[in-house]
């Protein structure tokens, strides 16, 4: 990856010294790329002497999924596979100037994990009352669950049209930015990834338990 990074910047003409800092995919999601995503981006900075900018994952898909639309508020909720059957969610707002362009997402409700169909149950459906929200995620479109437990609490939803593309790493970027300009700063030493949960698989009897309850569904048992 290191070599890679070389490699790009070689092609764009870009000399090390030349860069301001060092953003990173935060999370949550997948817990090795996300270590990996933060040693590296540590090192990075560490041997650049640059500052770290961590980015959620959440709150970039967000920007990404809705593109670049008219001016305006925009209430989104994004939702990732977390595994065993959860998703990793959020709800914020993005407010989008005359120039189409983003600012930083404004959190309403933090990142979480929990089975979909309760999704509606922790994401502030309150302060959405009377907007169409859009949705940003893959499992949108996997599971009903999710958009149903939206409907059922009164909302009205939209997918986003940048909903289903894998995460760029141009939009972290373009969240980076507004944060370095405004000075914010992270030591590169105190750089870890946003887990949101510790546990990463289901154990033998949970898996179990799993398949006995997909069988019993099914009627096979």
């Amino acid at each position: 990856m290191l070599r890679m990074v070389d490699e790009m910047l070689a092609r764009r003409s870009i000399a090390r010294g030349a860069l301001a800092a060092v953003a990173f995919e935060a999370g949550p999601g997948a817990f090795t790329s996300l270590r990996v995503s933060c040693s590296v981006a540590q090192g990075l900075a560490f041997g650049l002497g640059l500052p770290l900018i961590p980015v959620g994952t959440l709150e970039a898909l967000a920007i990404q999924g809705i593109g670049r639309p008219a001016p305006g508020r925009y209430p989104v909720v994004v939702a990732i596979d977390a595994r065993m059957n959860e998703v990793y969610a959020c709800s914020l707002v993005v407010e989008r100037d005359e120039k189409g362009s983003p600012g930083v997402p404004c959190e309403i409700s933090p990142p979480r994990v929990g089975p979909g169909e309760s999704l509606a149950d922790w994401i502030d459906v309150g302060r959405f009352s009377g907007c169409e929200v859009l949705t940003v995620g893959e499992v949108f479109e996997r599971n009903p669950a999710l958009e149903a437990s939206l409907h059922d609490a009164g909302l009205r939803t939209q997918r986003a049209l940048g909903a289903l593309q894998p995460l760029r790493a141009e939009t972290i970027a373009s969240l980076a930015r507004p944060l370095l300009y405004s000075g914010a700063r992270w030591d590169p030493a105190d750089a870890a990834p946003r887990y949101v949960r510790d546990k990463v698989a289901l154990d033998r009897d949970e898996q179990q338990q799993q398949r006995l309850a997909r069988s019993r569904g099914r009627g096979d048992v």
